[in-house]
């Protein structure tokens, strides 16, 4: 193969291996970028994850804080987990009364996040008054947050979302 040769006589690259080289970097550059498009799926996931179980915690902790009760509303039309007040009346529904000001909703933007639940409340003693969950499930995983009368318990496994076993 004929290499080519600058002024001072020093061999260079023939295009052809130029050619080869590009093509090798082009091939690992995309299974770089599917890694890593992968990789940042998997941690926006995770991280709904955990603001998910943030938000149920600070609900009952805000009903502790407010002497009220404190609704954790799933709006899966929206895409979205909100605490609101609910007042006083035990019967109220879950996402009736006036969100609460702060951190205190957190709107899933990503589309490929399935977001599912029942939402659940507390009252001023933190015990739950409606039972119920929250859920996000993406690449066949889960992440959910059940709530009953005295607990807040996190599991994850592979599959849908699905209610909680008591």
């Amino acid at each position: 193969m004929k290499r080519f040769m600058n002024k001072k006589g020093q061999e260079g690259f023939s295009l052809l291996e130029l050619i080869i080289v590009v093509v090798i970097v082009a091939v690992i550059s995309a299974v770089a970028v599917s890694s890593i498009s992968k990789f940042i799926k998997q941690y926006k996931f995770d991280s709904y994850a955990a603001n998910m179980e943030y938000l149920v915690k600070l609900g009952k902790i805000k009903a502790l804080e407010l002497t009220s009760n404190v609704g954790v509303c799933v709006d899966t039309a929206a895409r979205q987990l909100s605490i609101r007040d609910i007042g006083t009346s035990r019967s109220a529904g879950i996402c009736s009364g006036s969100p609460l000001q702060g951190a205190s909703n957190m709107t899933v933007a990503e589309s490929y996040i399935t977001v599912a639940g029942t939402g659940a409340s507390f009252d001023p003693r933190g015990l739950a008054i409606q039972s119920g969950y929250t859920c996000f499930s993406y690449n066949g995983r889960y992440a959910r947050v059940c709530i009953s009368r005295s607990s807040v318990r996190t599991d994850s496994g592979a599959g849908g979302c699905s209610s909680c076993s008591s």
